[in-house]
């Protein structure tokens, strides 16, 4: 019987995991993640990004916009004060 999606899905994330705990080597200690977090903690009332600033010109609020998951959403942090319902 063949795979479903979803259990294709989890087969290709068990062996992405494995793959890169082979790279790694041994775990790092503690959170791996604390060097970097600052960098996700934008200011959500922020008017100095030239990006966000660009992207509010250009998506009106009636207009639905989609966080695909390639980042830590700082460019979208600001739009649901501007948009509406």
């Amino acid at each position: 019987m063949p795979m479903t999606a979803s259990e294709r899905w989890k087969d290709m994330i068990r062996a992405e995991h494995a793959q890169s705990d082979r790279m790694r080597g041994a775990a790092p200690p503690g959170d791996h993640w604390q060097p970097y977090a600052q960098g996700f903690r934008s200011d959500p009332s922020r008017t100095d990004d030239p990006l966000v600033n660009r992207l509010l010109l250009e998506v009106e609020p009636h207009q639905t916009a989609l966080d695909v998951g390639a980042g830590g959403a700082g460019s979208l942090c600001p739009w649901p004060a501007s948009a509406s319902g």
